[in-house]
C-alpha cells in the first residue's frame, strides 16, 4: 500500500476523502502538496524517506478523477528516466494496488517540498514545462542535494530499492 498525505488545501482542491495513515515503511509514504507557478496549479510528489519527487505542472481538476493512476505513471517515467531497472520499478509499484490519502504528518516533508518548489521556480526559466509530467524539470530537482539528508534524492531511491 501507497499512501499520499495532502495538504489542506491539496485536499480541498481534490475533494479526495481523508482516511486513516496505517502504513509503518516510510519507502511507500508520500506528501503532495499543490502551488501555482506560470498561473497554472501544479503538484508536487515527495517520498518520505528519500525525498525522491516529481511534479506534475497544470494539473485540472478534471485529473483528480484518475489521480492514482496519474501518480502511478508519472512515477514510473521518472524512474525510468532515472535508469531504475523495471524489474525494481515492477516490485516498488505493485505496492500501488491500494493508494490511501491522509493528512500530512512529516514537518520536515513539508519543509523539502517548499524547497524543491522554490528551486523549479528556478528551473522553470531555462526548461519551460511543455508537459505536465517534465522529465528534465523533475530529474533537475532529483540530482540537486538535500542538505537535510546530506545527499541526492536519485540516489538515494536507487539506494532505497537496493541498486546501490
Amino acid at each position: 500500500m501507497i499512501t499520499i498525505a495532502l495538504t489542506k488545501k491539496l485536499f480541498e482542491l481534490s475533494a479526495l476523502v481523508e482516511e486513516q495513515d496505517d502504513a509503518e515503511d516510510e519507502l511507500y509514504k508520500w506528501h503532495a502538496n499543490v502551488f501555482r507557478m506560470s498561473n497554472k496549479n501544479n503538484v508536487i510528489f515527495m517520498n518520505n524517506q528519500t525525498r525522491y519527487s516529481f511534479i506534475l505542472f497544470g494539473v485540472k481538476k478534471l485529473h483528480f478523477r484518475n489521480i492514482n493512476q496519474l501518480f502511478v505513471n508519472s512515477l514510473i517515467e521518472n524512474l525510468q528516466a532515472d535508469n531504475i531497472p523495471d524489474s525494481k520499478i515492477t516490485e516498488y509499484v505493485s505496492q500501488s494496488n491500494e493508494i490511501k490519502f491522509t493528512k500530512t504528518s512529516n514537518r520536515s516533508v513539508l519543509g523539502s517540498m517548499t524547497d524543491m518548489v522554490k528551486m523549479t521556480g528556478i528551473l522553470v526559466l531555462h526548461y519551460p514545462t511543455q508537459t505536465m509530467n517534465s522529465i528534465v524539470l523533475n530529474q533537475k530537482n532529483n540530482h540537486s542535494p538535500l542538505v537535510k539528508l546530506n545527499s541526492y534524492p536519485e540516489q538515494l531511491m536507487k539506494e532505497a530499492l537496493g541498486l546501490q
